[in-house]
């Protein structure tokens, strides 16, 4: 109970609920996310210790959403109506329609599980002797790791990219 008691207070639950979120929304402009209960550090530290490879990640998924999705839609347009526009369209839809977090499970199943196929590393930012690896054998471990990742970013925003970019050279022709 006592426990309890300093927990509200440092938290500032003891105060009104308006007063709280201020005091909440204060430590959390400042940065200050409190400390982790399973690693015993500072929440911060723990975000800014991964901020490298969130941004590896999502810079990539961005940058190929574009490469793919940009020709894509030119071809698109251009041949508004063929096969080629009803087959990709056909795809895209179904690919928009898988959730991001089921999409990266069963390519972890198919691709990295080893129940199928074992082409890429099932987890981590690099393999375990990467420090060994000559500099062509790190980036293909690093192209490795990053690969399925990569794809999930990308699929978020494939359909909306590739039919915007469709539907909008189709306005201009």
């Amino acid at each position: 109970e006592e426990e309890i008691d300093i927990i509200k207070k440092r938290l500032h639950l003891d105060k009104p609920v308006g007063i709280a979120y201020l005091y909440w929304l204060k430590e959390i402009l400042a940065f200050n996310l409190g400390e982790s209960r399973l690693h015993t550090r500072q929440v911060s530290d723990l975000i800014l210790e991964k901020l490298p490879v969130s941004l590896t990640f999502g810079l990539s998924g961005f940058l190929f959403s574009y490469l793919i999705c940009i020709p894509l839609g030119i071809s698109k347009a251009l041949r508004n109506g063929e096969s080629f526009d009803i087959a990709s369209s056909g795809i895209i839809l179904i690919t928009y329609s898988i959730p991001i977090f089921a999409l990266s499970v069963l390519l972890l199943y198919v691709f990295a599980s080893g129940e199928l196929l074992s082409i890429f590393p099932l987890g981590h930012e690099v393999s375990d002797d990467y420090e060994s690896f000559s500099l062509s054998e790190k980036i293909v471990d690093r192209i490795a790791h990053m690969f399925l990742p990569v794809i999930c970013y990308v699929s978020g925003s494939f359909a909306v990219l590739t039919l915007l970019m469709k539907n909008s050279l189709l306005d201009q022709i």
